[in-house]
């Protein structure tokens, strides 16, 4: 055949499989579904069979009776296609395509690559020492979510803009020399991330002395709107001994 096909295949805990091939033609005229299975195996896969519409929607039939006996097809319907994923439903109809009876309807999503993901937060996680060395607030509250909180050392939960501001601005004649934080570990799920480790820092005090402090952390990450930010932060101090 002159186009592409895709094949995925399911293993099954009990060491059986199941997948499909997809195919189509170059031109995009024809396409093909089959399914198949190691519990029922068979010379001869079940086969949907369509084309592309006008309106993008690619649609593929079978022939198959209902259990009364009436003639039919059972449809599949790929829809509303694009960079991001697609959709697609199962339903039999009849020979009019009148009579409807939905089996299924899945949406697909593209997985978001979850390297660029890790690099993302990485890098908010460097923005965020910048933003608190600068003095730069607004650009560390922009970090977390609109209910974000933290859990500072020996304090209470604090939440939202106002507390959280309250907590990281700095006195006058206090400035942070040095802070650093680094993963052991994100572990990216979805729209969430887990995020724990150590971090490190200098702070040049009101008298001009420096103080060193070190810690670990927990930070749970949220994707919003395609952003990753900051919804629940939690650390404490470490000996350096």
């Amino acid at each position: 055949m002159n186009g592409m096909a895709v094949q995925d295949e399911t293993l099954k805990a009990d060491g059986k499989h199941s997948g499909s091939i997809r195919q189509f033609i170059a031109d995009s005229s024809r396409w093909y579904v089959h399914y198949y299975a190691s519990g029922s195996p068979s010379s001869t896969l079940p086969t949907w069979e369509g084309n592309k519409k006008e309106n993008n929607n690619i649609v593929l039939y079978r022939d198959q009776k209902t259990p009364n006996g009436m003639e039919g097809f059972y449809r599949l319907t790929f829809y509303d296609i694009n960079d991001k994923g697609y959709k697609w439903i199962g339903e039999w109809v009849d020979k009019s395509e009148q009579i409807v009876y939905p089996t299924w309807k899945i949406d697909c999503k593209k997985q978001t690559s979850t390297n660029n993901n890790l690099d993302t937060i990485k890098a908010n996680i460097s923005a965020f020492s910048r933003a608190y060395m600068d003095g730069n607030i607004d650009a560390l509250l922009d970090m977390y979510t609109e209910d974000g909180k933290i859990f500072p050392n020996n304090k209470n939960i604090l939440s939202g803009r106002a507390e959280l501001k309250t907590y990281w601005s700095l006195p006058d004649g206090v400035k942070i020399l040095h802070h650093k934080v680094t993963p052991q570990d994100i572990i990216i799920e979805n729209d969430i991330a887990y995020d724990y480790g150590y971090y490190e820092g200098k702070t040049l005090t009101k008298d001009k002395r420096d103080v060193s402090w070190q810690g670990k952390y927990v930070i749970i990450w949220k994707k919003i709107d395609s952003e990753w930010k900051i919804f629940l932060d939690i650390w404490n101090n470490v000996s350096s001994e």
